[in-house]
């Protein structure tokens, strides 16, 4: 059992804990600075000091933690202030999540940006390009999954990209970027990752960027590929003449759907099976004869 000292004791932090969240305006400066400075605020709910600025104007002679504060501010940013922030010592990760919800709060805190990761640096990056300032750029490393991390939260943010390791990116990550920014980035990006199924997703919304392409990787196996971007862009005509011969099936199927009448007199029809036929056929009734000529 609790002896009588202890149950004095727990009815003063009860009787303590209640007064301190009161209206504060009713509370003399002397006696609320007595309260902040015995109350154990770990028993405090947030909710009931989040709008009670002058219980916050002293809350640095309190007990109070970090992050307990950081979440009073985050619930209500205008309590920012009324907190002398400057005599807290706020831990750089602690941050992170306020700063990103309430980017505009950044000034208010001392942020070492050199005890981020990338990642977390990113995340305030994307929000204010000019906290660049207060570093050196050099001294935070970029892996491959860091850079996959900002290309795939934030493509959209030409500042973000403008600071990436190029030679980090996966396929993926330079098919999507000439997406969003077409010649912008061209030069330092390795276009040789690159596959034909990679340049058709790229030419479907930047029709333009084919000029950068190495169309020899669109003529091996059976052509298919190469008829296929052949019928995006007319003007590559030419290399059917040079590749005919390595045409199969699919890829005269293709042609002569998308112009008959200028692909089929040219075709090795003795290529076309059946389903080819039914394809074509579907596609071109007219063509139906010559199916079984």
């Amino acid at each position: 059992m609790l002896n009588i000292n202890n149950r004095i004791k727990i009815i003063n932090s009860g009787f303590l804990n209640y007064a301190v969240t009161m209206e504060s305006d009713m509370i003399p400066d002397d006696l609320l600075e007595y309260l902040v400075k015995n109350v154990d605020f770990k028993n405090v709910p947030t909710k009931s000091i989040i709008k009670n600025y002058k219980l916050l104007s002293f809350i640095h002679k309190s007990n109070i933690t970090t992050e307990k504060l950081i979440s009073v501010i985050y619930y209500n940013p205008e309590t920012i202030n009324y907190i002398e922030t400057d005599r807290f010592i706020f831990k750089t990760q602690e941050l992170i999540g306020l700063l990103v919800t309430h980017p505009d709060l950044m000034n208010f805190f001392k942020i070492n940006y050199e005890e981020l990761s990338f990642k977390q640096f990113i995340n305030l990056f994307a929000l204010n390009e000019n906290i660049k300032e207060n570093l050196d750029m050099s001294k935070l490393k970029q892996q491959a999954d860091d850079v996959r991390y900002a290309i795939k939260n934030f493509s959209q943010r030409k500042h973000v990209i403008d600071i990436l390791d190029f030679s980090k990116m996966n396929v993926n990550e330079i098919r999507e970027i000439i997406i969003w920014y077409g010649e912008e980035y061209i030069k330092k990006l390795n276009l040789n990752k690159l596959k034909p199924l990679d340049w058709f997703d790229i030419i479907k919304k930047r029709k333009e960027m084919i000029k950068y392409c190495n169309l020899n990787i669109f003529m091996e196996g059976d052509g298919y590929l190469l008829a296929k971007l052949i019928t995006i862009y007319q003007e590559l005509d030419y290399l059917v003449e040079k590749n005919k011969d390595n045409f199969g099936a699919l890829a005269w199927e293709t042609l002569i759907i998308h112009n008959p009448d200028k692909y089929f007199k040219i075709a090795d029809l003795s290529k076309l099976r059946d389903k080819n036929w039914t394809v074509i056929i579907k596609n071109h009734p007219q063509l139906r004869a010559m199916y079984f000529f």
